[in-house]
């Protein structure tokens, strides 16, 4: 009696024109607000997809970052800065095995803004250069403005310069930082005091 044998047979197409689609909130990202979602797309017989950002295994995040189960779509929200960065699928099979890749840009800030200055311990002699430099971690980077004492304005731009110092340039220095995108604003302040006689004060020029 002859039995009969079945045999299954599977046949693989090779994966090929990987992409990776990024779609959420309107705009710009923000950290904080926004929302993505990035979809893995590929042609071919596709067993298996793999995501990885900045060169490591993507791992979802609880409550913020997940990961489909078929793994085909990454969701992230809100985004925070360290979404930022290259992120890459996988999409394979048995015979073949090709990736796809896409950006993240994730605007925030400004956040911990700094001012740095010349002179020992906030001060400077009278009639020397006052030099101050404000910073900021920002994506992209922040517009400055300077304010002396909360009420005078006495310039724009990352560093506040004044070649020969006086005693009414004493107080505090206030820089704020803006970010266009995130309409966000934050303040350093510095504590400056000019020193020096009297007398070298009032010598003729």
């Amino acid at each position: 009696m002859q039995s009969n044998i079945q045999t299954t047979l599977t046949v693989f197409e090779k994966v090929s024109d990987p992409a990776i689609t990024i779609s959420g909130s309107p705009g710009p990202l923000v950290a904080g607000k926004s929302s993505v979602r990035l979809t893995c797309e590929g042609k071919g017989s596709i067993t298996t997809r793999k995501w990885m950002k900045n060169g490591g295994t993507l791992s979802p995040v609880p409550d913020r970052v997940t990961i489909s189960e078929d793994s085909r779509t990454v969701s992230i929200g809100p985004v925070q800065k360290e979404d930022t960065g290259e992120y890459k699928c996988q999409v394979s099979n048995p015979i073949s095995n090709v990736e796809a890749s896409g950006t993240l840009t994730v605007n925030y800030g400004p956040e911990a803004v700094i001012i740095s200055g010349e002179g020992h311990g906030g001060t400077v002699e009278f009639g020397h250069q006052i030099h101050l430099t404000c910073s900021a971690e920002s994506v992209p980077g922040c517009t400055y403005t300077w304010t002396l004492n909360g009420t005078r304005g006495i310039g724009t731009g990352p560093s506040y310069m004044k070649e020969k110092s006086v005693y009414e340039d004493s107080g505090i220095y206030t820089c704020t930082a803006s970010n266009s995108i995130t309409a966000g604003t934050n303040k350093g302040d510095f504590a400056l005091s000019v020193k020096g006689s009297t007398s070298t004060q009032q010598m003729p020029k």
